[in-house]
């Protein structure tokens, strides 16, 4: 992610799904941390998946709030009286956030509040990396129209709508969060999300090299070029790549016109085969159309390939 120049140290938006996490929400008086105030803040730690603590309370708004952010959120000024002060609360918020990923969504705008506001009450910023869920949904769910709160808790059965509370949007974002990863790890969404298995960074063709002491050079993978798309029953997409680097081929990210053959993942076919065909097999066969030599296979036919 290209580093923001007003949070020159802000976490890196990632593509991910971990185990352990903080899933918050806030809210506050208006959409710009320099003007605006955080009114509440709502937080839930999870270690593998599962809650084990939670933070949670209102905060005084130094100048009010105005009549369409109580409309919008049921947050009076009666409610922040006596509410505590930012300054009060903040550092325990930052003991008990830590060093976790947080999970939120549209979380940047939670994540530049947080920043913003620890810069200036505890004089360092906020560096947790951070994963949005409408982010993850987008890619995961391109042809949708929306992928708000809103329309991820009518999409995934989890509730009619949203409160614009901090409590109960955290707990929501938690659950379209979960659904999310189960659907994710049931296969089919590799392409959307282009995830490296071993890591939570991207797994890019230019990233593998050959191995040295491994190379195989008789071998009709070499000259060729491969791209990989659903997920791999028999070994990672970095071992598959490796593989074919090792053998002289060459790896491609995307479907293009010197790619010799796509490679559809075992654990994805079945799936990509009732719900739709990956964006790179759809590209694959239009170039096929077009008379460009590329042949989709099987991981079944890759692995015989690889041991003729």
């Amino acid at each position: 992610m290209p580093r923001n120049d007003k949070r020159p140290l802000k976490g890196n938006s990632l593509l991910d799904f971990p185990n352990d996490y903080v899933v918050l929400d806030i809210e506050t008086t208006g959409l710009d941390p320099d003007y605006d105030d955080i009114i509440e803040i709502s937080a839930i730690k999870c270690v593998a998946d599962e809650p084990i603590d939670a933070f949670s309370t209102l905060i005084k708004a130094p100048f009010g709030v105005s009549d369409f952010i109580t409309d919008f959120t049921g947050i009076t000024n009666e409610m922040l009286a006596d509410a505590p002060a930012i300054s009060d609360i903040f550092p325990q918020f930052l003991e008990f956030l830590s060093d976790n990923i947080i999970i939120g969504h549209n979380v940047n705008f939670d994540v530049n509040f947080l920043y913003d506001t620890s810069l200036k009450i505890c004089e360092r910023p906020l560096k947790n990396d951070f994963v949005d869920t409408m982010r993850l949904s987008r890619r995961m769910f391109p042809d949708e129209a929306h992928n708000r709160l809103s329309d991820l808790i009518v999409r995934f059965g989890i509730g009619a709508d949203v409160s614009h509370r901090a409590d109960s949007d955290a707990r929501q974002t938690h659950e379209v969060y979960l659904h999310l990863k189960s659907l994710f790890q049931k296969g089919g969404f590799a392409d959307a999300l282009e995830l490296k298995r071993h890591s939570s960074k991207y797994l890019r063709a230019s990233d593998i090299s050959p191995d040295i002491n491994n190379l195989i050079f008789d071998s009709d993978i070499y000259g060729k070029v491969f791209c990989f798309t659903g997920s791999l029953s028999s070994f990672t997409r970095a071992a598959a790549m490796q593989e074919v680097v090792n053998r002289g081929g060459v790896c491609a990210d995307t479907v293009r016109k010197d790619v010799n053959y796509l490679v559809i993942g075992g654990n994805g076919y079945k799936m990509e085969l009732e719900n739709g065909k990956s964006k790179k097999w759809i590209s694959a066969e239009k170039l096929m159309k077009r008379g460009n030599p590329i042949s989709v296979i099987s991981e079944n036919v890759f692995l015989d390939m690889l041991n003729p």
